[in-house]
């Protein structure tokens, strides 16, 4: 199977240090506007859009790292994003070893320091209401 390809317009805005410290409002929309197109590019290609979910997820913290948001309005933004990343993400069809690894890199940021303890072996299983870790 070849891997999804898609240009996302979103990862030239939201490369490390894209935003000052004053830029609360451009982040904001910004915001809105990559989740906007994830959302466009999900409704023809859910597989697409959560592999750009998770280009999106990854990106967010180095881009807003430097922003000033005391009012939390960006703060709220991002968690309301990432909710909705995540709900695109479990809707996309994969077999279970594509769903792990999107989970897992949707946790881990970045990629190239993968988290302790991952890959686990085939037999990991997931706790019913838990956090959503592996259990063995």
């Amino acid at each position: 199977m070849k891997k999804p390809t898609h240009k996302w317009a979103f990862r030239s805005r939201f490369r490390a240090d894209a935003f000052g410290w004053e830029a609360s409002k451009l982040a904001s929309q910004r915001l809105k506007e990559a989740l906007t197109e994830i959302k466009a590019v999900a409704r023809v290609d859910p597989l697409v859009a959560a592999d750009g979910a998770i280009v999106l997820m990854e990106q967010i913290w180095p881009a807003l790292a430097h922003v000033d948001s005391s009012s939390g309005a960006l703060g709220n933004l991002v968690n309301k994003t990432v909710h909705e990343l995540v709900d695109l993400v479990v809707a996309a069809p994969a077999d279970e070893k594509i769903s792990r690894h999107r989970i897992h890199a949707s946790l881990c940021r970045p990629r190239s320091r993968p988290c302790a303890g991952w890959p686990r072996e085939a037999s990991t299983s997931f706790a019913p209401g838990t956090s959503g870790m592996p259990v063995d």
